[in-house]
């Protein structure tokens, strides 16, 4: 209990939240706790920022219409908004050479790939049928995120044809073999920035576009020390968050790694363990 009301004292100014399995569900909703919690923050003048994997057209509502939220991270840290004046402030973007050549190693391996581009998402046929074998997204999150894309049996086409910058590629695999194999090749890629989330997909930004370096970006921006920040979330993504918060919350069903290196351990999404970690450390309402 020794983190009891750890900033009742000197409040954080920022509050950075991953998404998905911290604070909403697979179905891609929040539950009352968490946006009370989140409420509450907005009301002592904290400010909120959203650091996630997702792309920004697949961010729910529910997100961008929380209290007090000011910046949206997206696609781990390609894209960054400024969501009080819903401008974009930064962007990192992928070499199409890059996106080609993983995308061979993909295929060559069964595999399939989606590519986010600025202004359209194109998703392989292949890959839906990969994504609902191990997905934790329930069945209405996943065809309403299909709506979202042009689905096509090879994305190759697009890559070659299309000039926008690509924002994010997924790759998709049928087991965790193939997915690690690829995933070891792309540590050496200095270019590139890869992580796995579940094992069987691997997300591919360009190098600088990490929710760290976003994090970063946006406590300059607002001339911010780290110790006034905090930072919260479950999986490899947000541990670069770490680096540039005072404080790291980890989930509970963050994995061992993570947990290790977290300032606070909490509940699970199921627990509304945000709700308890905000209540417990920032707003010193452990008995909510």
């Amino acid at each position: 209990m020794e983190h009891l009301g750890y900033f009742s004292k000197n409040a954080p100014l920022l509050f950075v939240t991953d998404l998905d399995d911290t604070v909403i569900n697979g179905d891609g909703t929040m539950s009352a706790p968490v946006r009370a919690a989140l409420k509450g923050l907005s009301n002592r003048g904290i400010s909120i920022a959203a650091a996630t994997g997702r792309p920004f057209k697949l961010i729910p509502d529910c997100v961008k219409d929380l209290s007090g939220l000011s910046y949206i991270i997206s696609a781990n840290g390609a894209v960054v908004c400024d969501w009080i004046n819903r401008t974009q402030i930064a962007a990192y973007y992928l070499e199409k050479k890059d996106v080609l050549l993983i995308y061979e190693e993909t295929t060559a391996l069964g595999g399939a790939v989606d590519l986010y581009f600025t202004d359209e998402y194109i998703g392989e046929e292949k890959g839906r049928e990969l994504m609902r074998r191990f997905m934790t997204f329930s069945k209405e999150t996943l065809e309403a995120g299909n709506r979202l894309f042009t689905m096509v049996p090879s994305a190759k086409n697009s890559l070659l044809a299309k000039p926008e910058p690509i924002i994010k590629q997924v790759c998709i695999f049928e087991n965790t073999q193939c997915c690690q194999k690829v995933l070891e090749k792309l540590q050496y890629r200095k270019q590139i920035s890869a992580v796995s989330l579940s094992g069987y997909e691997i997300e591919v930004t360009a190098k600088h576009a990490t929710k760290g370096n976003a994090l970063a970006f946006v406590r300059e921006r607002e001339n911010m020390e780290k110790s006034q920040i905090v930072t919260i979330g479950d999986n490899d993504n947000d541990l670069s968050m770490r680096d540039e918060a005072g404080f790291f919350i980890a989930m509970g069903t963050a994995g061992p790694h993570i947990k290790a290196l977290a300032d606070y351990v909490t509940g699970s999404l199921h627990e509304d363990g945000a709700a308890q970690a905000i209540h417990t450390l920032i707003l010193n309402s452990p008995h909510w």
